[in-house]
């Protein structure tokens, strides 16, 4: 969180900087608040990354899962239609599927 406000406060005062010191990547590590800036500008990427990731790793299982299931409905109601037409009665409990 603190480096969500530091980078908005970074945000506001070059909005008001007579000189853009920021556009001279060289001085960036010599300025007190430029380093600051820096330092949280890197942790927001490095979290949001990270929590793209994790987002994605959960998308992705839930699709597994669900072609899982999918498929183990379809099996499921493939295997009642070839009972079904041999006219075994059998065929009764696939009813409910």
């Amino acid at each position: 969180m603190q480096a969500v406000y530091t980078a908005l406060k970074e945000t506001e005062q070059r909005a008001t900087d007579v000189l853009p010191l920021w556009k001279v990547p060289a001085l960036a590590p010599l300025i007190p608040r430029q380093r600051k800036a820096l330092q949280a500008v890197s942790l927001i990427r490095q979290t949001t990354e990270e929590l793209i990731a994790k987002c994605k790793q959960m998308v992705d299982a839930e699709e597994q899962a669900s072609y899982e299931s999918s498929w183990l409905a379809c099996t499921a109601f493939a295997l009642c239609v070839a009972v079904a037409m041999q006219n075994q009665p059998a065929a009764r409990s696939c009813a409910s599927l």
